[in-house]
């Protein structure tokens, strides 16, 4: 698979990439000259799955670290990955806050307007 056809299919920038490369989560080579090895575009769905998860960087470095080592790993991989969602958790929360208040503001705004 070419770099054009993983960004059209995967819904990624070439920018993104580049980002990964620079990162060090995939081979500086990848993409470049001839098509791109299955393995290769698995690993790269695979960090772009965590990196939609909202994962950082450090975190799916981690992760991938982790992941080398197997079934021993497991336990860490899950403590990462619950680590996540406690993260992304919060943010829905402050996201839930942010929108009740808006709520509040565009009712009082209402109110003045003499509209319910």
């Amino acid at each position: 698979m070419k770099c054009k056809e993983f960004c059209s299919t995967y819904g990624v920038t070439p920018e993104v990439l580049e980002e990964l490369k620079a990162a060090g989560l995939i081979g500086k080579d990848m993409f470049r000259g001839s098509e791109c090895e299955i393995s290769d575009v698995q690993k790269l769905n695979h960090i772009l799955t965590l990196k939609n998860a909202g994962m950082d960087t450090g975190s799916v470095m981690e992760y991938l670290k982790l992941e080398e080592t197997g079934v021993s790993s497991v336990e860490s991989r899950l403590r990462v990955l619950t680590e996540q969602r406690s993260r992304q958790l919060d943010q829905l929360h402050q996201s839930q806050l942010s929108l009740d208040r808006i709520d509040y503001l565009i009712v009082d705004l209402k109110k003045q307007r003499g509209v319910s």
